[in-house]
């Protein structure tokens, strides 16, 4: 019943705190490595700003991502970065949205509460899954980022 519903979103909590900052570092990572590349190739870009992006609340919506478009240098095609931000932007907000589907009106019947609690999961398991296609995506991003092949 009540108790296993909150079970369950404590858990469902957890797992997308510890997913998204695990997401952040390997981020920061990927993205230092990517533009530190791209700096030795002559782009104007600069790899800590790239990878700490990931970190400044709100700046992780578009400091990152115009680091890593800099590091392209006219090179190849950004669109996979686009999606990439498109993605992490809707993955982040409905995340968000999710953490508010549950009413804590101290009114409610325990019904009432399970469902809340049932639908703020669901909510932190889709937010989880389009996070994971964004990855995909910013593993597609960074290759045409660090591409070497690419030419002007």
């Amino acid at each position: 019943g009540l108790d296993d519903a909150d079970n369950r979103l404590g858990g469902a909590l957890v797992l997308t705190f510890a997913v998204t900052l695990a997401t952040a570092i390997v981020l920061a990572v990927w993205s230092y490595r990517t533009t530190s590349n791209g700096q030795t190739r002559g782009a104007r870009v600069s790899p800590g700003l790239a990878a700490g992006g990931w970190f400044i609340p709100i700046g992780w919506y578009f400091v990152s991502f115009s680091q890593l478009r800099k590091a392209m240098g006219g090179r190849g095609d950004a669109a996979a970065v686009g999606w990439w931000q498109g993605l992490w932007v809707v993955a982040t907000v409905a995340s968000g949205v999710a953490l508010q589907l549950f009413d804590d009106d101290l009114d409610q019947t325990p019904s009432e509460v399970s469902d809340g609690l049932r639908n703020q999961s669901v909510g932190l398991v889709v937010a989880t899954v389009l996070l994971a296609a964004a990855t995909i995506f910013a593993m597609r991003a960074l290759r045409a980022v660090d591409d070497p092949t690419s030419g002007p």
